[in-house]
């Protein structure tokens, strides 16, 4: 009894161990193939590069013409904007100041361009026959600002003539600035001024 008591504790311990011997053969072959994959994956065939770097080509050769045309976009949007904000300051500060407040393009602050381009910059100044500048604008690079030669507000913000400025920055939309005899002024996009 004591020893078919052994041999039935043997028995599923020997089994064990041929079903693990048995296993390991199995997996053996696996090991062996392992290393030469794990090598293979550390780095890319010319292949994979060249399709790679096609696909990268391809995708900027998309992205690249729309990406210039947003930025010519958003540089003639901030050059209407600041000139629509211009605008409005100096109405303020002639109400506010009681004097005639004008604006001119200038490309060397403290004197006006005699010109109806403001490309180099514009500033806002008190027109009491003194040059006695209250805000510049300096340039604004790929951009073309056209509009009159003076801007003119009376002492209770009414300008002395409507006007219209015209903003462009490559291809992009034209922004028109509208200035109206009562002062308010606005932008509208590819529709001139009324």
């Amino acid at each position: 009894m004591i020893q078919s008591r052994t041999s039935q504790h043997q028995a599923p311990h020997v089994q064990q161990s041929s079903t693990l011997a048995k296993a390991r053969m199995r997996v053996s072959p696996r090991l062996l193939v392992a290393p030469v994959m794990i090598l293979r994956s550390r780095g890319l065939t010319l292949i994979e590069l060249l399709t790679t770097m096609l696909l990268a080509v391809v995708l900027l050769t998309l992205a690249v013409p729309s990406f210039v045309a947003q930025m010519n976009r958003y540089r003639a949007t901030i050059a209407a904007n600041e000139l629509l904000a211009t605008l409005q300051y100096a109405r303020g500060q002639a109400a506010n100041l009681g004097m005639t407040v004008e604006i001119c393009p200038s490309a060397a602050p403290p004197t006006c361009v005699d010109t109806h381009s403001w490309d180099g910059g514009w500033m806002v100044y008190v027109g009491n026959g003194q040059v006695q500048p209250l805000r510049i604008f300096n340039e604004m690079p790929s951009v073309e600002v056209t509009g009159p030669k003076l801007v003119e507000f009376s002492s209770v913000g009414s300008a002395a003539s409507g006007a219209q400025f015209t903003v462009e920055a490559g291809d992009a939309d034209i922004r028109y600035v509208c200035l109206e005899i009562t002062g308010r002024s606005e932008i509208q996009i590819n529709a001139e001024c009324q």
